[in-house]
């Protein structure tokens, strides 16, 4: 008995599977064409080869649709180990874009259908956008406006080969696309990680401009220095 229902809930489990598979292939389909508001459960239906009752068995709209997709991405994107290379000193882009690239070739038709220009989910307008919000860069950017050219022209270029790699499969491998990517970072960026490097060192440098006599003191005279460097008297 134990037996025979488990078979069934196996069978059941690959159907299920094997529905959602269809309805996430129309969804993609259907999103190289169309933006995620025009696009209508009929049309993802006939496209997938299954009745609207079947649709919302799984799922209530269109847009819950794409949220489930947009959160499994997201998860398998904040696990890639390259994130932790971008808190090095001067991290390697290469095998940033490699890591990435990988993922991408894995679900290809996916990021092909999110870099769409018609489905406007992630377009280079986006990617500057979040780059130029960024705390430190916005800070930089306030004192060197010109260093916002650069990144327009990187993110552009780095946006126009994705797309283009995207749409044409097969003409360049994972590796070669992260050294042309990686190049155009460290030639477009370079400017802009030469700033943020001054940047670091003026603060360096009014750090040791405010507390060198300070620590010339105390080196003179370790007495100076209270055992307790956290208890500091209070004027």
């Amino acid at each position: 008995m134990n037996q025979t229902k488990l078979i069934d809930n196996t069978v059941t489990d690959r159907r299920i599977l094997r529905t959602k598979k269809a309805i996430r292939q129309a969804f993609l389909s259907l999103l190289s064409d169309y933006r995620i508001e025009d696009i209508t459960v009929s049309q993802l239906t006939e496209l997938a080869g299954i009745n609207r009752k079947t649709f919302y068995l799984h799922y209530k709209s269109v847009r819950t649709l794409y949220d489930e997709i947009r959160r499994e991405q997201s998860a398998r994107i904040s696990q890639l180990s390259c994130w932790k290379k971008l808190s090095e000193t001067d991290p390697d882009p290469y095998e940033i874009f490699l890591e990435l690239n990988q993922l991408i070739e894995e679900d290809r038709a996916l990021y092909r259908a999110l870099f769409s220009p018609t489905s406007g989910i992630i377009t280079c307008q986006k990617i500057k956008e979040k780059i130029l919000d960024l705390d430190e860069i916005r800070t930089i950017c306030r004192n060197r406006p010109d260093l916002e050219y650069y990144i327009e022209f990187t993110v552009s270029g780095l946006f126009s080969i994705y797309l283009r790699w995207l749409n044409e499969p097969h003409k360049l491998t994972i590796e070669e696309l992260a050294k042309i990517a990686s190049e155009l970072t460290n030639n477009g960026f370079g400017p802009l990680k030469k700033a943020v490097l001054e940047d670091q060192r003026c603060l360096y440098r009014s750090h040791d401009r405010c507390f060198g006599p300070l620590k010339k003191a105390v080196l003179e005279d370790p007495k100076l220095l209270p055992k307790n460097p956290f208890a500091l008297p209070i004027a």
